[in-house]
């Protein structure tokens, strides 16, 4: 799992008022059934971060097609490697920056490496390699990235459990073949930027226990030829990296939306709550503000800002439902959570997304094959004592998958706030249900005269 989560944007220069935001955040799903412990933001906890321009190439406007890649043959030659770490004996959740700098003349080179249990490698600042499995070490041609004289290699790493380590062969072919391995020579730091550098850990050569012989033993993978961490924008955009989440703090952001004021909320998948997010004006130096957003509600998995309110979509947290939250008293804070509509299920398949409705009058909340409609919904365009028909007895998944959840249970529901006059909206939602199995929603008929039915009925369909 990754314990940060990026958000960069994609940007206008300066001199122009437009902004195109691209978010990108790791989306981690998870069984979040139980209650948990909700957080209350308090006030003073700010953090900010200085936006950090991205690597970004522009966009062309004919696709280069690029030679299929071909296996690559992983290095098995020269001397063993050795298993090494930052310290001795690795612990849980231990990351280290390990450095080795060498030279030479060579025109071709080739690594081999790998981490148990995270690592990334980059040969004088250009990333070539990443991995999250031991058991398949990856091999990389990095001959564009050598040059002649000194070069770095950089290897971030990082353990899950009690035991971790690196190992690394790269082979160099000029006039002579030379190798750099992985061993006591390289030296370890606890941050990229550290200038406090010590010797590295050997914990053994190639072939010890647990290990063994990883490399001798690995087989060609496919390496692709798609160019890693550059984005491709249009002309006269850049990428600025925002914010780096602290996964630890903040916990793994799953969902976000903006506010009716351009700022991104972003909601953790566990117990850690919901956080308001101001991104650094357009061509300034100014930092990115995060600051939690003090309200009793997280486990988002959908959200969306309309009819001058939050609407969250929770999965697990507070308990699975449809909320509301809002500001009363104009101070432009959040301050009262309501509960809407219970919605019986979670996890993965639970409920999820909301979406304003075409007409901008209602909401739709999307839910997974694992949740139940609510009992008491005020309305169904679908008769409630339908059943299954199946001309031979049901055959449920072998391995317990979805035992007992018909095919009715994934689908759409539509929620219609009512207006009061003079006040905000009012807590009272009418509720229309439309339920469509997923086997059936994928084959829907979509020419326009069926395109029109299910408009009438209300249905969306989501390619």
């Amino acid at each position: 799992m990754s314990s940060t989560t990026r958000i960069p944007t994609a940007r206008i220069p300066s001199t122009s008022s437009q902004v195109a935001i691209k978010l990108l955040s790791t989306i981690l799903l998870v069984v979040c059934t139980t209650p948990v412990l909700l957080p209350v933001g308090v006030a003073g906890q700010t953090r900010t971060q200085l936006p950090e321009v991205s690597a970004s190439q522009e966009k062309k406007a004919t696709p280069i097609v690029a030679e299929a890649p071909k296996p690559a043959e992983p290095v098995k030659s020269g001397p063993k490697a050795e298993w090494i770490w930052g310290k001795p004996n690795p612990g849980d959740g231990e990351r280290f920056f390990l450095l080795k700098t060498f030279t030479t003349k060579a025109k071709k080179a080739k690594l081999t490496a790998t981490c148990d249990n995270h690592m990334t490698v980059w040969v004088n600042g250009k990333r070539v390699a990443a991995s999250d499995t031991w058991e398949s070490p990856v091999t990389v041609d990095v001959s564009k990235a050598i040059k002649d004289g000194e070069n770095t290699i950089l290897a971030e790493v990082k353990n899950d459990g009690s035991l971790g380590g690196f190992a690394f062969s790269m082979k160099l072919e000029g006039a002579e073949t030379t190798y750099v391995i992985s061993d006591k020579s390289w030296h370890a730091a606890l941050t990229k930027e550290a200038h406090k550098l010590v010797p590295v850990t050997s914990l053994g050569k190639m072939g010890m226990a647990p290990w063994k012989d990883i490399f001798s033993s690995a087989k060609p993978r496919l390496v692709s030829n798609q160019v890693r961490d550059v984005f491709n924008v249009l002309p006269g955009f850049q990428v600025e990296l925002l914010y780096t989440v602290p996964k630890n703090e903040l916990g793994s952001w799953v969902c976000i939306a903006f506010d009716n004021k351009g700022r991104i909320i972003a909601s953790d998948q566990g117990g850690k709550g919901l956080y308001l997010v101001t991104p650094s004006p357009v061509g300034s130096n100014m930092p990115t503000t995060v600051e939690p957003l003090g309200v009793k509600m997280t486990g988002a998995h959908g959200m969306i800002y309309a009819f001058d309110s939050l609407y969250v979509s929770a999965n697990g947290g507070p308990g699975s439902g449809l909320y509301r939250i809002r500001d009363t008293n104009g101070d432009d804070k959040l301050d009262e959570v309501t509960k809407l509509k219970e919605f019986r299920g979670g996890g993965e398949h639970g409920p999820h997304s909301l979406r304003l409705s075409p007409d901008g009058k209602s909401l739709y909340v999307i839910a997974g094959n694992h949740t139940d409609p609510p009992s008491d919904f005020d309305h169904s365009r679908l008769p409630s004592n339908w059943s299954e028909d199946l001309l031979l007895p049901r055959q449920w998944d072998a391995r317990g998958h979805a035992r007992g959840n018909w095919h009715r249970v994934a689908g759409l529901q539509k929620q219609i706030p009512k207006a009061t006059h003079g006040s905000l909206l009012a807590p009272v939602i009418a509720i229309l249900l439309t339920w469509i199995s997923t086997a059936t929603a994928n084959y829907l008929p979509t020419t326009p005269i069926w395109n029109g039915i299910w408009e009438r009925l209300g249905i969306v369909r989501l390619e």
